[in-house]
């Protein structure tokens, strides 16, 4: 706990920490996780952002998000003074109780940030469908989004937003991502989450980097596994963590289950083989570029093994070879992983 005289002096004992504060108020809306609002030093940084660059009220275009928002079950009286502050070129009697009402998210933290990060994975990614080379129609895109936005949802509706879970959901898409782009785990020195793109959603379109990623084909390939989530033709679960070649999830469907992996180039598909982390059992393997040479059989395995070939690859360019219509998309899609 800070003492008052430490409180009041925080500014101007930490001005370059100050100004920084106060330039990201200025220029980025913000969220109050726990927080009242009632300190003097927090008060000071907005009246500060206040005299520089008021923000104004309602927002303008009106699908951006309000300037501030608390996560609370109510505003108390500092919040409310906080909106006055910030917004002082609109606050009035008439605009008073909107501006409260829109900045009141009833939410606690944890449950909030859970779903905002899973709405934004799932927005970039439906971004991306529409991005680069993919060649879509408007209503397949949008198919597909329908696809990603139910498999999100199957993910919200079996987490219990502990701290646990949420560490293990970030563990989780993390190791996808580290398997994606380079074909091993993530290491310690670089953390246990790696994003979809570093830029927020209205600066991806501007990134060059992005049609030669692989990440574009590997969101089309999650709207397709989407789609067959919605449609019943297979459900998904997550992946043993403490096993190294249990893949990004496993998906199962009618011919029994299989450990999904992604490869967002054919060297980080070597990879994968390379550094063990492809199982010798059923596994699909969906290749952003090109397929490179079939991996070999483990020489462990029994020669003479009927059915399904143990491993699946698919090739995201291969499928959209035989044309862009999301329905002969997903049959294809379907054949070629054979669950």
């Amino acid at each position: 706990m800070a003492r008052q005289n430490q409180i009041h002096g925080w500014a101007a004992n930490n001005p370059v920490m100050a100004g920084v504060l106060t330039q990201l108020i200025v220029t980025k809306p913000t969220l109050m996780l726990g927080l009242s609002a009632q300190d003097s030093n927090i008060q000071g940084l907005f009246a500060e952002a206040q005299v520089r660059m008021p923000w104004r009220w309602p927002p303008n275009p009106p699908s951006h998000p309000p300037a501030y928002a608390f996560a609370e079950n109510a505003l108390g009286g500092d919040q409310e003074n906080l909106l006055q502050n910030v917004y002082n070129l609109d606050y009035s009697p008439a605009n008073r109780p909107p501006m409260a009402a829109e900045a009141l998210v009833q939410a606690y933290a944890k449950p909030l940030l859970l779903a905002l990060w899973l709405y934004v994975v799932t927005a970039k990614l439906g971004l991306l469908i529409g991005h680069g080379p993919l060649g879509l129609a408007p209503g397949d895109r949008e198919k597909l989004r329908e696809g990603l936005a139910h498999a999100r949802n199957v993910v919200a509706e079996s987490l219990i937003p502990t701290s646990d879970v949420v560490l293990e959901l970030l563990g989780s898409f993390g190791r996808l991502m580290a398997m994606f782009r380079d074909g091993h785990l993530p290491a310690v020195e670089e953390g246990i989450y790696s994003p979809i793109c570093v830029h927020p959603l209205h600066a991806m379109p501007a990134d060059p980097a992005l049609t030669g990623s692989g990440i574009v084909q590997f969101a089309l390939a999650a709207g397709l596994i989407g789609l067959g989530l919605q449609r019943g033709h297979w459900f998904a679960d997550k992946a043993d963590l403490a096993n190294p070649a249990s893949g990004a999830f496993v998906l199962t469907g009618r011919s029994g289950p299989a450990k999904v992996y992604f490869a967002a180039s054919p060297q980080a598909a070597i990879c994968l083989g390379v550094n063990g982390l492809v199982a010798d059992n059923d596994a699909v393997i969906v290749h952003s570029q090109m397929n490179p040479p079939p991996m070999h059989r483990s020489p462990r395995r029994p020669p003479g093994r009927t059915g399904l070939a143990t491993i699946r690859e698919v090739s995201v360019p291969d499928l959209l070879d035989g044309g862009a219509e999301v329905e002969d998309l997903f049959n294809r899609f379907r054949e070629a992983v054979a669950l």
